[in-house]
C-alpha cells in the first residue's frame, strides 16, 4: 500500500468515527421522550411545510451542512425510505445552488489566476465525469461543498456529474436515515446494522477510489 493509500485510508477510517460518534452519543446521552416529543410539535404536516423543509435543507447543505447530518435528520423525522428519498433530493438541488454558483462567479476570476491548476481541474472533470462523481460521493471523506465548487468552477458536464452525485449519494443517505430511524424508535438492532453497513460502504469506498486512482 502506496502513502495515498495509506492517507485515503486513515481519512476515511476517521471521517466514518467521527460521522457516527455524534448520531451514537446523541442516542445513548439524550433522553429520547423528550426529543420525541419535540420532535412530533415542529415535524412537517402538510405539503407546504415540507416543501418549506426542503428548501431549508438544501439551501443548508448548499452552504456546507454535511449531507450524513441531512440523511440523519431526515431518517429520524421520516423514517428509513421517505427520509433517504427526501435527503437526496434535498441534496442533489443543494449540489446543483452551489454548482451554478462556482460556474457563473468562481470561473472567470480563477482562470486568470490559477490558469495551469485550472486546467488541470478541467482535464479531471473531462473523462468518466459520472464514474468519478459516483466514486466521489460513496466516500464519506471530503467535503460535498467543495466538491460542488471545484466542478462548477472547472464547467464539468452537468448531467453526468449530476447523476454521478445523486447515485453515489444513495447509499450513504440510506444509511443514515436507516440509523436516524433506528435511533427515533430505539430499535438497537437497526442502529448495529446501519454502523455495520456504514462501515462496510466505508471501506468498499476507499477501495474503489484506490483501484480508480491507480489506472
Amino acid at each position: 500500500m502506496n502513502l495515498s493509500s495509506k492517507r485515503l485510508s486513515a481519512t476515511v477510517s476517521l471521517t466514518m468515527f467521527a460521522v457516527l460518534l455524534l448520531p451514537l452519543v446523541f442516542y445513548f446521552t439524550v433522553d429520547q421522550a423528550l426529543v420525541n416529543n419535540i420532535v412530533q410539535q415542529y415535524k412537517p404536516k402538510d405539503i407546504g411545510e415540507f416543501a418549506f423543509s426542503f428548501l431549508i435543507l438544501s439551501l443548508l447543505m448548499s452552504m456546507g451542512l454535511p449531507r450524513q447530518i441531512a440523511a440523519f435528520s431526515s431518517g429520524y423525522l421520516l423514517g428509513t425510505l421517505y427520509g433517504t428519498f427526501f435527503a437526496t433530493l434535498a441534496a442533489s438541488l443543494a449540489c446543483l445552488l452551489t454548482f451554478f454558483t462556482a460556474r457563473f462567479i468562481f470561473h472567470q476570476r480563477l482562470s486568470k489566476q490559477f490558469p495551469k491548476q485550472l486546467a488541470t481541474l478541467n482535464h479531471f472533470f473531462t473523462h468518466d465525469v459520472f464514474v468519478k462523481a459516483f466514486i466521489i460521493r460513496l466516500i464519506p471523506a471530503g467535503s460535498n461543498f467543495l466538491t460542488n465548487v471545484l466542478a462548477g468552477t472547472a464547467k464539468a458536464p452537468l448531467l453526468p456529474y449530476l447523476a454521478g452525485t445523486m447515485f453515489g449519494f444513495i447509499p450513504q443517505m440510506l444509511l443514515f436515515a436507516m440509523l436516524g430511524a433506528g435511533i427515533q424508535i430505539g430499535d438497537n438492532q437497526q442502529i448495529i446494522l446501519s454502523v455495520v453497513l456504514l462501515l462496510v460502504a466505508g471501506i468498499l469506498a476507499a477501495y474503489l477510489y484506490q483501484k480508480k486512482d491507480a489506472k
